[in-house]
């Protein structure tokens, strides 16, 4: 008796077992879902090259923005934010590079009228490392940053030459109404180096 329930132990144990390894070959065998990460399309401002822009002061807080974002600086302007001597913008040319962004919320105008303005710092800290409006890229050839400024806002954009490349830094701080509760917006936009042989091809276009 006790021979025939070890063996009928056995023969269960034993088709459990292979029913687990069926289970697990066909696991392996079988198409694996498609994953899609959206950590391209939504990156952590901590693996930015930075947290925050060049020069940033101390008193804003900043986060990597999407250039594919409609309202960034990359998406608003499609050229290259240069002019010519002349004052002609400088098409047929596409900057890539980072963008940060940073928001503020003022309650009242008292307290719009009381924050600091990033432009005077940047302003300040730009020139002391070599970054102007201007740059002379070839005898007779000037670029020049587009620049603008409004009621609401202001747009600054700099050039500075480094290793046979033209890096383009551009400002921009708009505040979007004259009465508050309001929200103060300030990005900046680093371009990757652009090679100044591009720069004339283009250039050259404008004349």
């Amino acid at each position: 008796m006790r021979r025939k329930s070890l063996i009928t132990l056995i023969v269960i144990l034993s088709i459990v077992l292979i029913n687990e390894v069926a289970f697990i070959v066909n696991g392996l065998l079988s198409p694996k879902p498609t994953v899609i990460s959206t950590a391209s399309l939504f990156p952590d401002p901590t693996t930015a090259p930075n947290p925050q822009p060049p020069y940033a002061p101390d008193w804003l807080s900043w986060k990597t923005a999407l250039i594919t974002d409609p309202q960034s600086i990359a998406s608003i302007e499609k050229n290259s934010f240069l002019h010519t001597k002349k004052g002609e913008l400088i098409t047929g040319i596409s900057l890539s590079g980072n963008e940060w962004i940073s928001i503020q919320v003022f309650d009242t105008t008292e307290d719009l009228k009381s924050a600091k303005s990033p432009i005077p710092h940047y302003l300040d800290a730009l020139s002391k490392d070599g970054w102007n409006y201007t740059s002379d890229i070839a005898e007779g050839k000037t670029i020049k940053g587009v620049a603008a400024d409004g009621p609401l806002g202001n747009l600054l954009a700099f050039v500075k030459q480094e290793g046979g490349g033209v890096r383009v830094f551009v400002l921009t701080a708009q505040t979007d109404t004259h009465t508050c509760p309001c929200t103060t917006i300030v990005r900046v936009f680093v371009s990757n180096p652009l090679p100044i042989s591009t720069i004339l091809e283009n250039y050259e276009k404008e004349i």
